[in-house]
């Protein structure tokens, strides 16, 4: 499956596209949690460019200072048109989410994609 070809060769989140706005796209994986069974299932891959797709990852491109955190929360809030103080709360529910998901063992399911790989 050619993931950009699909996606237009465009980010599906903000729509700059391959070319144009930005240099490159980022293939980034889709998954499903099913926390009560402990299953994490990949659904899908999308392509990002690269400022939504460190937003995906902010704290680990903070932490490898790939991008200053102040661009991303920049082009989050222009993207999906809020203030700074929403995109505090949905980060502050993003790593609520990710300590929870951490402290499970999870099984790792691939089968959806098994058939290009």
């Amino acid at each position: 499956m050619n993931v950009q070809r699909r996606d237009g060769y465009a980010c599906v989140i903000c729509g700059r596209r391959k070319g144009h706005e930005v240099h490159k796209l980022h293939c980034h994986e889709r998954w499903e949690f099913d926390e009560e069974l402990g299953i994490q299932r990949l659904v899908d891959m999308i392509s990002l460019c690269f400022q939504c797709h460190m937003i995906k990852h902010i704290g680990f491109a903070d932490m490898q200072g790939w991008i200053e955190q102040y661009a991303l929360i920049e082009h989050f809030c222009k993207v999906n048109e809020v203030e700074r103080e929403q995109f505090a709360i949905h980060l502050d529910e993003s790593v609520q989410q990710w300590i929870i998901r951490n402290r499970i063992d999870w099984t790792v399911d691939m089968s959806s994609y098994s058939q290009y790989g």
